[in-house]
């Protein structure tokens, strides 16, 4: 669906949730509109009677290619969540590891591999200053300029584990992102098997 949502870099990140959530409950109370008849009507100029770029983001898990069964033997495949070709289409497939591998399928009539490279390294810029350390800073992402050869990155340096009674232990996945949903929404004791989007 195409959201009307305005926000600028100055937007506190609890607004700018709330203010997605507006933008989708409203859409989806007019989810049926035709969309061609709804952009001929606000943009009436036969040159370009598709003025919106469709773009979709699928979440997906890993098939479990390691279940062991009696006479059975599963092996894993380079493949994602898959969807209808839109202009930009992100697929994110969650691996059985906890990583997420990406992939993004564009129209290259509309985008070129350069910009898609670019929105490829902002998302990963933000998804490391999402899952980045209380305290610290993720380090921003380096795109090397055309004709420079790309340099590895460093692996970093594991940490030494702290003395026992030095730090609290770190809460489970599913705590930390549970506190930070309760946080933004200002939500507090929500059941565990009630339906997220009735938050």
């Amino acid at each position: 669906l195409p959201l009307a949502l305005s926000a600028t870099d100055a937007t506190p990140l609890p607004e700018a949730v709330r203010a997605t959530g507006r933008a989708l409950f409203a859409a989806e109370e007019h989810s049926g509109v035709d969309l061609d008849a709804l952009v001929a009507a606000v943009h009436p100029d036969p040159g370009n009677p598709r003025p919106l770029v469709t773009v979709s983001v699928d979440l997906d898990r890993a098939a479990l290619a390691g279940i062991d069964l009696p006479g059975l033997r599963a092996e894993g495949v380079a493949a994602g969540t898959e969807s209808a070709p839109l202009e930009l289409a992100l697929m994110a497939t969650h691996a059985p590891d906890g990583s997420l591998r990406l992939r993004l399928r564009y129209d290259a009539d509309l985008f070129d591999a350069a910009t898609a490279d670019g929105y490829l390294a902002e998302l990963e810029e933000r998804l490391a200053g999402v899952t980045a350390a209380p305290g610290e800073e993720a380090a921003p992402s380096e795109e090397p300029e055309p004709g420079e050869e790309a340099v590895p990155r460093e692996e970093p340096v594991p940490r030494e584990d702290a003395a026992p009674g030095e730090q609290a232990a770190a809460p489970d996945t599913a705590t930390l992102l549970r506190e930070i949903w309760e946080s933004l929404l200002g939500v507090r004791g929500f059941p565990d098997d009630s339906n997220f989007f009735d938050l």
